[in-house]
Protein backbone atom coordinates (compact mmCIF):
# COMPACT_ATOMS: atom_id res chain seq x y z
CA UNK A 1 0.00 0.00 0.00
CA UNK A 2 0.87 3.95 -0.41
CA UNK A 3 1.54 5.91 1.99
CA UNK A 4 -0.84 8.40 2.38
CA UNK A 5 2.14 10.86 4.20
CA UNK A 6 1.14 13.74 1.88
CA UNK A 7 -1.22 14.37 -1.08
CA UNK A 8 -0.94 11.75 -3.56
CA UNK A 9 -0.35 13.24 -7.00
CA UNK A 10 0.75 11.93 -10.42
CA UNK A 11 2.69 14.26 -11.55
CA UNK A 12 4.28 17.25 -9.39
CA UNK A 13 7.14 18.06 -7.41
CA UNK A 14 6.05 16.44 -4.38
CA UNK A 15 6.17 13.05 -6.20
CA UNK A 16 6.20 11.72 -9.66
CA UNK A 17 5.24 8.49 -11.16
CA UNK A 18 5.84 7.31 -14.49
CA UNK A 19 3.20 5.45 -15.70
CA UNK A 20 4.11 4.08 -19.07
CA UNK A 21 0.61 1.85 -19.83
CA UNK A 22 -2.28 4.48 -19.75
CA UNK A 23 -4.20 1.36 -18.72
CA UNK A 24 -2.85 0.81 -15.78
CA UNK A 25 -2.77 3.99 -14.76
CA UNK A 26 -6.35 3.42 -12.81
CA UNK A 27 -4.27 0.48 -10.80
CA UNK A 28 -1.71 3.30 -9.33
CA UNK A 29 -5.23 4.97 -7.91
CA UNK A 30 -7.11 2.02 -6.50
CA UNK A 31 -3.60 0.52 -4.81
CA UNK A 32 -3.75 4.12 -2.76
CA UNK A 33 -4.73 3.07 0.56
CA UNK A 34 -5.96 5.90 2.39
CA UNK A 35 -6.34 4.34 5.45
CA UNK A 36 -2.53 2.81 5.98
CA UNK A 37 -0.91 2.63 8.94
CA UNK A 38 -3.62 4.17 11.05
CA UNK A 39 -5.17 2.39 13.49
CA UNK A 40 -8.74 0.61 13.42
CA UNK A 41 -10.47 2.98 14.96
CA UNK A 42 -8.27 5.83 13.45
CA UNK A 43 -9.34 4.47 9.87
CA UNK A 44 -13.23 4.87 11.21
CA UNK A 45 -12.60 8.28 11.41
CA UNK A 46 -11.69 8.86 7.53
CA UNK A 47 -14.62 10.44 5.81
CA UNK A 48 -13.48 10.43 2.89
CA UNK A 49 -10.82 11.32 0.09
CA UNK A 50 -10.33 13.88 -3.18
CA UNK A 51 -9.24 13.62 -6.55
CA UNK A 52 -7.75 16.68 -7.94
CA UNK A 53 -6.10 17.87 -11.82
CA UNK A 54 -4.85 21.22 -11.45
CA UNK A 55 -5.25 23.50 -14.67
CA UNK A 56 -1.39 24.13 -15.04
CA UNK A 57 -1.24 20.22 -16.04
CA UNK A 58 -4.50 20.11 -18.33
CA UNK A 59 -6.80 22.08 -20.47
CA UNK A 60 -10.07 21.55 -21.29
CA UNK A 61 -9.46 19.45 -24.78
CA UNK A 62 -7.53 17.14 -22.20
CA UNK A 63 -10.02 17.27 -19.00
CA UNK A 64 -12.45 13.78 -19.30
CA UNK A 65 -9.63 11.62 -20.45
CA UNK A 66 -7.30 12.84 -17.41
CA UNK A 67 -9.31 13.11 -14.49
CA UNK A 68 -12.44 10.58 -15.31
CA UNK A 69 -10.38 7.30 -15.15
CA UNK A 70 -8.70 8.93 -12.13
CA UNK A 71 -11.82 9.98 -10.19
CA UNK A 72 -13.29 6.16 -10.76
CA UNK A 73 -10.53 4.16 -9.74
CA UNK A 74 -10.18 6.62 -6.38
CA UNK A 75 -13.87 6.15 -6.05
CA UNK A 76 -13.69 2.37 -6.00
CA UNK A 77 -11.07 2.25 -3.61
CA UNK A 78 -12.90 4.97 -1.15
CA UNK A 79 -16.67 3.44 -1.81
CA UNK A 80 -16.27 -0.35 -1.63
CA UNK A 81 -12.64 -0.48 -0.12
CA UNK A 82 -9.67 -2.34 -2.29
CA UNK A 83 -9.42 -5.07 -0.22
CA UNK A 84 -12.05 -8.10 0.89
CA UNK A 85 -12.64 -9.54 4.46
CA UNK A 86 -9.08 -11.55 4.15
CA UNK A 87 -6.96 -8.45 3.61
CA UNK A 88 -6.61 -9.40 -0.37
CA UNK A 89 -7.07 -6.79 -3.03
CA UNK A 90 -10.08 -7.16 -5.12
CA UNK A 91 -8.44 -6.47 -8.25
CA UNK A 92 -11.18 -8.96 -10.33
CA UNK A 93 -14.07 -7.19 -8.69
CA UNK A 94 -12.85 -3.35 -9.25
CA UNK A 95 -11.96 -4.09 -12.73
CA UNK A 96 -15.12 -5.53 -13.90
CA UNK A 97 -16.72 -2.35 -12.42
CA UNK A 98 -14.13 0.19 -13.96
CA UNK A 99 -14.04 -1.72 -17.09
CA UNK A 100 -18.28 -1.31 -17.36
CA UNK A 101 -17.50 2.66 -16.46
CA UNK A 102 -14.95 2.68 -18.78
CA UNK A 103 -17.48 1.49 -21.61
CA UNK A 104 -20.42 3.92 -20.96
CA UNK A 105 -17.94 6.65 -20.97
CA UNK A 106 -16.69 6.38 -24.39
CA UNK A 107 -20.45 5.86 -25.42
CA UNK A 108 -20.85 8.90 -24.16
CA UNK A 109 -17.81 10.57 -25.56
CA UNK A 110 -15.95 11.64 -22.01
CA UNK A 111 -13.38 9.30 -22.14
CA UNK A 112 -11.00 8.30 -25.36
CA UNK A 113 -8.77 6.03 -23.51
Amino acid sequence: PRRPRQPFQLRGRQRRIVVRDPSRLGSVFYDYDITFGLSDEEATLVLGGEVVLWSEQADGTVLDVRVWPRASAMAETLWSGNRDTSGKKRYAEATDRLNQWRYRMVGRGAVRC
